[in-house]
């Protein structure tokens, strides 16, 4: 029989007050239900959150039944839960540095206007708080299992967390990402006030444990040996993130102490950072607050076109640059609304086909333009490669936070052909950093940088 343990973090885990003796219960609060299910004598604690009863209720009995005859070191809780909060997130919404909306890939998540507002958040924090002396006089683990994922995700870098998954490399091959801190997430909260560990892992690799992994944690005080001698938090973080990088990035190895430099001052703006692509999209209503328009400021041939504000500084400074080169730079194209972006690309579905017109243009709501920090250059050609504007701004344009999108001879991986007139801004911090490490290519870069969130 194949089991689950690993680790877990973040998730859902709404359950009101059950007693400690062995037992079932199941709590209803305004529509959210939580199963509750407690078994084994021991005083280390072991938490398990899963999404749903259906999917797992079979699972944990077999645990159960596999426990009970060799539990002697911890007490094991297992709690199914179904979240129905509708719009709000209640997995972002507790009191450490809660945030009232967060980004993932494309997509603006509500997370409550104030920390505490959603039912479930709330049956959490009342859990913790009516149990604070059980959980801070014996040592406690949460594991998150997860079915829409396929990696474990770790946000507290504990030693703990870290004899935990060097267990568990022994049982299957699976990349481990340690997960970006945001405010307001369930890890963070329990980290700060109850210093406990939390990791997530998928249930796909739950199911692979061998039984005989279990008999061992229940028959021995595992608890205690992982929480026997510190180590370094730090240097565990730096090696997970190492790990996660991908084959392109051989730079890193060169100059560690720089890509990690480069890196944190990179985790700013998340917005900055959306991925767009043929696979994410934004939000039709999606327009950023602060465009403005390059009206009357001698960067663009035409009128009307707009950007955001942080590109703007950046672009004026950019074509100062250039201009001392003797390098006219003109923007031809900058922010465009969804719907904009359809007409654009209907133009060129019926100018050329629906297959031709998907390789040089975007659908409406996978386009960088509905950012405001993607920019066109003088020509919409790839001749402007040979131009002195094309050869400055493939030279220069990343010292001043801008980045080419679509390189050439990647295709295959960008979805696009190569287009060295459009340029993104991101930072500068950000666009060196993806010169230097990531081979000079922005989709390689944010495909690696969004797994660093544990999805929701």
């Amino acid at each position: 029989m194949k089991k689950i343990f690993s680790f877990i973090i973040v998730l859902l885990f709404p359950f009101v007050m059950f007693s400690l003796q062995e037992n079932i219960e199941t709590v209803q609060a305004n529509g959210n239900d939580a199963y509750l299910q407690t078994f084994g004598n021991g005083k280390n604690n072991l938490i398990f959150l899963f999404e749903n009863k259906t999917s797992y209720e079979s699972f944990v009995q077999n645990l159960k039944k596999e426990a009970e005859p060799t539990v002697q070191n911890a007490k094991i809780f297992t709690v199914f839960l179904a979240d129905n909060d509708g719009k709000e997130c209640w997995l972002r919404n507790f009191s450490e540095n809660h945030q009232p909306s967060l980004y993932y890939y494309t997509k603006k998540i509500n997370c409550g206007n104030e920390a505490g507002s959603s039912q479930l958040t709330k049956k959490l924090v009342t859990f913790f708080q009516d149990n604070k002396s059980i959980f801070s006089e014996n040592k406690t683990l949460v594991f998150l299992i997860r079915n829409n994922i396929e990696n474990i995700y770790v946000s507290n870098y504990s030693t703990p967390v870290q004899d935990c998954i060097l267990q568990l490399k022994k049982y299957g091959n699976i990349n481990i990402y340690p997960e970006i801190h945001i405010g307001g997430t369930l890890s963070l909260w329990l980290e700060k006030q109850y210093n406990i560990p939390m990791i997530t892992v998928p249930f796909s690799f739950l199911q692979k444990l061998d039984s005989d992994f279990f008999s061992q944690f229940f028959k021995t005080d595992f608890l205690k040996d992982l929480f026997k001698k510190e180590k370094d938090e730090n240097l565990f973080f730096k090696q997970l993130l190492l790990e996660t990088l991908p084959v392109e990035c051989e730079a890193v190895k060169k100059n560690e102490d720089d890509f990690f430099n480069l890196l944190e001052k990179s985790l700013v703006d998340p917005e900055l950072l959306l991925l767009p692509n043929k696979k994410y999209s934004l939000d039709k209503n999606y327009i950023p607050k602060d465009l403005e328009s390059l009206d009357g400021k001698k960067l663009s041939p035409k009128r009307g076109i707009q950007i955001r504000k942080n590109t703007l500084n950046a672009l004026i400074e950019m074509k100062e640059a250039a201009k001392s080169d003797n390098c006219n730079l003109q923007v031809i194209s900058a922010f465009r609304s969804y719907n904009t972006q359809q007409i654009v690309f209907m133009h060129w579905v019926k100018e050329f086909g629906l297959e031709e017109a998907q390789r040089i243009s975007a659908r409406p709501g996978t386009s960088q333009h509905q950012l405001g920090t993607a920019i066109d250059f003088n020509l919409l050609d790839e001749s402007f490669e040979n131009y002195p504007e094309g050869k400055w701004l493939a030279n220069n344009a990343y010292k001043y936070g801008f980045i080419l999108s679509f390189p050439k001879g990647m295709e295959h991986f960008t979805g696009y052909r190569y287009e060295p007139w459009h340029y993104r801004y991101v930072g500068k911090e950000t666009a060196l950093l993806i010169k230097k490490y990531f081979d000079d290519n922005l989709e390689l870069f944010l495909q690696w940088y969004w797994k660093l969130w544990q999805p929701l």
